[in-house]
Order: structure tokens, then sequence, then C-alpha cells
């Protein structure tokens, strides 16, 4: 439906011009500037004017921006551009939206721009539009934007960035904006994941123990010191289970030497442990019998776990 829209608009004849960048950027239109500039074009390109045109109205720079800033610190004196005639705004988005082609891959940063600019000009989100901006439909698109909006520009940063998904930081978002920065600094620290299992642990701790704001903090960049940060977290979060985990740990590594595993139930929640062991000829089924009576002295020591 875009490519239908954008092949129409081509079919009236634009206007294919020059337009200095320099100048253009001084006439832009600031609604229009929705996007990050993620693409760098070879100066090659700019040079045989083979970069997307400048999208003008009446003039006035819509789309292109990005094309603009790049031609400007290289110092092109000339980039092409076209004139569109007889666009209204929800048009010269979809043309925006073609022309940027990167449905399902706009930071939430653009897509709180983008909301902005279909409320600010009466414009329904319609099947065309979620389809551009996203490759799919998403009934909570704006509900989720919103919410965005609402996050710190800290943690605006950090979803931003990748370094956690929207769902984890609509979860933490009342937590300090300065955790949001030391998970930015340290970023090398922990994984994808484990920055998401990090956040809802602290959260839970400040909650559980009802910490002030800087003394959530405090708590960051203590748990953030150690070696394994979310390993230290999960202690504090649930102490009595990893209590239990460690004996348990201490007592089954006796098994282990003898190549039995031993298993606990899930959260030693349940009313047996299971023991599993490869065995090649009596010989070695023997050895393994001899292990388990000898491991018959750690039975009451277990069952004290359930």
């Amino acid at each position: 439906m875009i490519g239908q829209f954008f092949g129409t608009l081509i079919g009236m004849n634009p206007k294919l011009n020059l337009i200095s960048p320099f100048e253009a950027l001084l006439s832009l239109s600031p609604e229009f500037d929705l996007y990050q500039d993620v693409r760098r074009h070879p100066r090659v390109l700019f040079e045989k004017q083979l970069t997307p045109p400048i999208v003008l109205v009446d003039k006035v720079p819509v789309w292109g921006f990005s094309v603009m800033r790049q031609a400007k610190d290289m110092g092109i004196p000339l980039v092409v551009c076209q004139e569109i005639p007889g666009a209204n705004m929800q048009e010269l988005l979809l043309l925006s939206l073609a022309l940027e082609d990167r449905a399902g891959k706009y930071s939430w940063s653009e897509r709180h721009k983008l909301l902005g600019f279909l409320e600010a000009n009466s414009i329904s989100i319609t099947d065309e539009i979620m389809q551009a901006i996203e490759g799919r439909m998403m009934s909570d698109w704006e509900k989720q934007t919103n919410a965005f909006s609402g996050f710190s520009e800290s943690l605006q940063n950090l979803v931003d960035q990748g370094f956690v998904d929207f769902k984890a930081a609509e979860r933490n978002c009342l937590l300090p904006s300065a955790i949001f920065d030391q998970l930015i600094a340290l970023r090398e620290k922990l994984s994808h994941s484990e920055r998401r299992i990090f956040l809802d642990l602290l959260r839970e701790i400040s909650l559980r123990d009802g910490l002030k704001p800087g003394e959530t903090v405090t708590l960051c960049y203590s748990l953030l010191a150690e070696k394994k940060p979310v390993e230290s977290a999960h202690e504090m979060r649930f102490p009595e289970l990893c209590g239990m985990q460690k004996k348990f740990d201490a007592i089954a590594v006796s098994l282990k030497k003898s190549g039995i595993t031993l298993s606990a139930p899930p959260y030693f929640e349940g009313e047996a442990w299971r023991i599993e062991f490869p065995f090649a000829g009596k010989k070695n089924f023997n050895k393994k019998l001899s292990a388990l009576a000898a491991f018959e002295k750690h039975i009451d020591e277990l069952s004290g776990l359930l």
C-alpha cells in the first residue's frame, strides 16, 4: 500500500532538483524530524547524487534530515531534493516511513515521536500506519509508547540502546535513575538477560526491605562491585533457598565424585530425591551401590531440607 502511494506521488511529476544541505537545515520543519541517524551513506553516493532525495513541501524539507546532516558534515554543497505537491500530513508520514524502510526496527524514542506526530495532526493509527511502523499489528502499541514516555531519561536510554527490553523496563521503572546510569556505564559486566534478572531482583529486595531510593542505589553499587552480581543479588533475595542449596551441594558432592547424580525437587518443595548413574558391567554397578551405601548416613540430613 505504501509502495502504491509512493508510486502515485512520483506519477504527479514532482520536480527533481538540488538543494544546499546548509540552507535546508535552516528551513526544515522540526515536526518531521522524527528519525534517528541510523544510516551512513558513502561519500561517493553524495558526489554522484545517488542518495535518497530530500522530500520538500513548499520548499520546506519534511524528510531526509539524516541525509542533510551527513552532507553538511562532509562538506557536500548540494544534495538531490524532490518537491511533493498536494500531499496531506498522513500521506507525508507514510511516505517518510516508506523512505526510512525500517518497519519493526524503530527505537522507542522514535516511536514516541511518531505517536506525538499522529496526535498533533489528529491522524488515526490505521492498519497501514501500524504495518509501516512495526511490520505487524499491535493493539497495545499506543499504550506501550505512552508508558515509555513516562520512563526517566536514564531508563529510556537503557531501552533505546538495547541494554534491557521494554517489559523489564516497565516492571522496574520506579527504581532510581542512578541505577540505570550505572548499568549503562558497566554494560560489559552483565549480559542482556543478566541485566533483566538483576533489575527484577533489586526491585524485589527494595520492596521487601522497604529501602529508600538512596539505599537502593547504594545496594546496587555494592552488588555490581561483586564478581558475580546476579548470584549475589539472588542470595540476598532468597537467603533461605540459597542456604538450602549450599547445604545440598555440599552433601551431593560425595556422590558426584563416584559418578552419581543426586537431584533435588524444584525449590526443595516435594517429598523425594532423584538419583541417577550410568554403569558398565557388574563390577562398576557394585561400585556405585557401595557409594550409595556409604551415602546412607546423609539421608536424615537431606530429609531436613525438604
